[in-house]
């Protein structure tokens, strides 16, 4: 047998496992765990992302590929990627998921401020990158 099927297969194994220690631990402090609430918002996540999210990404990524050109396409690519990566994992936080009223230090920050900050360097990253690609001659011709 080849090692990529080995790993694979233990890899797989170790995943059902996991899988029913998650089963059994929630069936059995399911008060605490509110599995209904997991089951809403799992099948959410994945209708926002489905009707959504993965349309839109398909589309901008499609006006990126047709209409960019090639000197920009990598910085370009990389600002939305990243953009949108910090976008999803700030969301909880942004929304102010596990805010607690009586407690201030859960969630404490501006994390707006910080969002837009972290949007912002990222931006200025790739806009230096698409300088530079610019300033080099980077023609249509060029591979990348």
């Amino acid at each position: 047998m080849r090692l990529g099927t080995v790993l694979r297969t233990a890899a797989g194994v170790a995943g059902v496992g996991l899988l029913g220690v998650a089963v059994r631990y929630t069936a059995e402090r399911s008060v605490d765990i509110r599995p209904v609430t997991w089951v809403r918002w799992w099948v959410t996540a994945a209708l926002v992302h489905d009707l959504i999210v993965a349309p839109l990404a398909i589309a901008v990524g499609w006006v990126v590929v047709r209409y960019a050109p090639r000197a920009l396409k990598a910085p370009l690519q990389m600002v939305l990627l990243v953009s949108a990566v910090l976008v999803a994992v700030s969301w909880p936080a942004l929304r102010g998921y596990g805010r607690v009223p009586s407690n201030p230090t859960y969630l404490p920050r501006d994390y707006a401020s910080g969002l837009l900050l972290s949007l912002a360097a990222v931006w200025a990253v790739g806009a230096a990158w698409a300088v530079t690609r610019l300033l080099r001659g980077h023609s249509d011709a060029d591979a990348g």
